[in-house]
């Protein structure tokens, strides 16, 4: 059987058809209305999240979704194990594998998520292997889809982790960068998918037309995030320190390659054209923030030397 997506767990319940939204309200304790808005995104109180786990079947997990997906606690074990196999030979990405080793609910089920939003075929139950032939080490379509993506996210989050490091951060900028550069890492999973050959993921039956959709999106977000992190940074006094709109025009392994070069202490220069994806007025703003900061950084060095001379 195909996994499908569901939006929320009175959503899964409702489409195995066991129960319609009268009957969990009564067995709820709630009005029909309620269950009505928790089926169309409303937040589920914990205590309620937990009853709407056992009357699903599912066991608790962190997401909720990859409990959808996989269902049973067995399932989403060997769904664990079949990843595992499948990540232990990736190139790059050392960060990401780590945090779905210590998180799997939440990326593997992100990845399997977004791939089921393209209309991939893939099946609830965990594949057992990830060859298809293993003497030739020819994986199977899913597995080779999914590696695929996985080494592409893997190489973009190299690259993000390197160039919007936080060590030159004052605390009040990094406390707003870290929930932007966190929703830039998840829209990195599109911008992966995006550059991941179109026949691996028609392969498992991903519609184009949904692809170009989700990558559009990933990308227009990621725009966005990327204009957040130079407004705070210039906010706060703070360089440029890299071209980071990079993101969006170099191919990822061409990013993985340079984050690896910083790392090494054997950095690129900054690129000439970080503001030419912003909008006029977000320029406008930047170039304004810019006068701010240098003006500021004049009055502090008149004030040091008039300190200095009233010695």
């Amino acid at each position: 059987m195909s996994g499908r997506q569901h939006a929320n767990l009175v959503e899964y319940i409702t489409h195995k058809g066991a129960y319609n939204q009268a009957d969990l309200a009564r067995e709820l304790g709630v009005s029909r209305a309620q269950i009505s808005k928790w089926k169309s995104g409303e937040h589920i109180p914990s205590e309620r999240r937990d009853r709407l786990l056992k009357i699903a079947g599912l066991f608790d997990t962190v997401s909720d979704r990859w409990a959808m997906f996989a269902e049973t606690e067995d399932n989403s074990k060997a769904w664990c194990d079949f990843f595992e196999e499948l990540l232990e030979d990736l190139e790059w990405g050392g960060s990401l594998r780590d945090l779905s080793r210590n998180m799997p609910d939440i990326f593997y089920g992100h990845l399997i998520e977004a791939l089921l939003g393209l209309d991939a075929k893939i099946s609830v139950k965990a594949p057992a292997s990830k060859w298809e032939d293993e003497e030739s080490c020819k994986m199977t379509p899913l597995a080779n889809c999914l590696f695929s993506v996985y080494e592409t996210w893997g190489q973009l989050y190299d690259w993000i982790d390197s160039s919007l490091e936080f060590d030159d951060l004052m605390d009040g900028a990094e406390y707003e960068l870290f929930d932007v550069i966190e929703e830039l890492r998840w829209s990195a999973s599109g911008i992966a998918i995006d550059n991941v050959e179109p026949e691996l993921l028609i392969s498992i039956g991903c519609e184009e037309s949904k692809i170009k959709e989700l990558t559009k999106q990933s990308r227009q977000e990621a725009a966005q995030r990327l204009s957040q992190v130079c407004n705070i940074r210039i906010k706060h006094g703070l360089p440029i320190t890299a071209d980071y709109f990079q993101l969006l025009t170099l191919p990822p392994i061409e990013l993985a390659e340079a984050s690896w070069f910083q790392r090494k202490g054997n950095s690129h220069h900054p690129g000439e054209a970080i503001k030419s994806f912003l909008s006029y007025g977000e320029r406008q703003l930047l170039s304004h923030q810019e006068c701010q900061a240098a003006m500021l950084r004049q009055i502090d060095s008149k004030l040091d030397r008039l300190l200095e001379l009233s010695k």
